[in-house]
């Protein structure tokens, strides 16, 4: 229980970082006067404080053959997170905060809701039931709510 409750409060503190991301990165780009150039940075500092901590760590380098194993798609998570960063960046001026996340979290639902059900990336299957139906709805009510009047 205690670790489920953990997973529960980690994965609030993603969604708030997830949340601010997207403002302070418009600093960034405000500073660098592009949004491209803040997405770099935005990055390279991830990257670094990635470093930092598995050195502090002292955790072993992968195994060449474990890497080899690895599919081609699983490659790619890096490309996603460029995709939100530039995407949310880019959106953030326009839409404001509160659309960007709203919608944010709406493509996430729908396309862990597809993951689920399709079992796709070697995840466990776990089929669209009518309650899974009524919270896309109830997502989709709520970005329709959200964003009206922009």
């Amino acid at each position: 229980m205690r670790i489920l409750i953990l997973s529960m409060a980690a994965c609030i503190l993603a969604g708030a970082a997830m949340a601010v991301q997207p403002a302070l990165n418009t600093e960034l780009a405000r500073g660098t006067g592009s949004t491209l150039w803040a997405a770099l940075i935005s990055v390279l500092v991830s990257a670094l404080l990635l470093g930092a901590i598995v050195s502090g760590l002292r955790l072993p380098l992968p195994s060449r053959s474990g890497l080899a194993g690895v599919e081609g798609w699983g490659w790619i998570g890096g490309a996603a997170g460029v995709v939100f960063i530039c995407a949310t960046l880019w959106s953030v001026g326009r839409l404001g905060l509160t659309g960007v996340v709203v919608l944010v979290v709406a493509g996430q639902f729908f396309a862990a809701s597809l993951v689920d059900h399709y079992g796709f990336f070697h995840l466990t299957r776990r089929p669209i039931d009518v309650q899974r139906i009524a919270g896309l709805g109830l997502i989709a009510a709520g970005v329709v709510l959200t964003l009206r009047g922009h």
